[in-house]
Formats: structure tokens, sequence, C-alpha cells
């Protein structure tokens, strides 16, 4: 009995996780619009359809590496925003629509910390 629900616990909790990970990374493609390459967003989009399917399959191994491949796919809007600051500072110009720190669109999957990218 006590196996079962831990066993339950943990599929809910990476069920959330991951559904929070998609939320926010969908959220970020919204919100940047054209600021990321087509190339990167469309890696993106791809893995969130990816994960959605993850998400169905209520395997907490899956999950976890959708979270795992969504995380990694956020660290490449990340280097792209860092890019685009970096131009700009060098241009003397601040950041087309403001560049923010990631750490505030990806809750961890393992906490209530944040991940920070700065």
């Amino acid at each position: 009995m006590r196996r079962r629900t831990r066993n339950r616990r943990e599929e809910v909790e990476a069920r959330n996780q991951l559904d929070s990970v998609i939320y926010q990374l969908e959220k970020t493609i919204k919100d940047t619009g054209d600021k990321i390459s087509a190339d990167v967003k469309s890696k993106i989009e791809a893995g969130v359809v990816s994960a959605k399917k993850d998400l169905e399959s209520n395997e907490v191994a899956r999950m976890r590496s959708a979270i795992e491949n969504l995380t990694k796919l956020g660290g490449e809007i990340y280097a792209q925003a860092q890019q685009a600051a970096a131009a700009a500072g060098a241009g003397g110009g601040a950041a087309p629509g403001g560049v923010r720190s990631l750490g505030s669109y990806f809750p961890s999957p393992f906490g209530g910390a944040h991940f920070f990218f700065s």
C-alpha cells in the first residue's frame, strides 16, 4: 500500500512539474515571439509536442526525461537572449523588449527554487 501511494505521489509530482514547464515554455515562446530564431523556436515547439505525449503516458521516467529536455531547450532561449543583450550592449542601446532572466520563467522541477541562468 505504501509503495503504491509513493509511486502515485511521484507520478503526480512529475506530472505537475512537466505541466508547469510546458506552460512556461509556451508562455516564453509567446512572449519572446520574433526575438528568438525560427530554428530554436521550432525545436522548442517540437519538444513541447513530444513532452505533451510524455505527459499523457503517465510514466514517471518519460515525464522526468521530458522535463530535462525542455529545461535544456529553455537554456537555448536564454543563450539567444544573452547574445541579443550583448549585441545591444555593444551597440550602446538596451535589448529590444528587455531581456529577463529565464529564472523567472522556469520553476525548478526539483523543488521550490528556480533555475537561474545568469
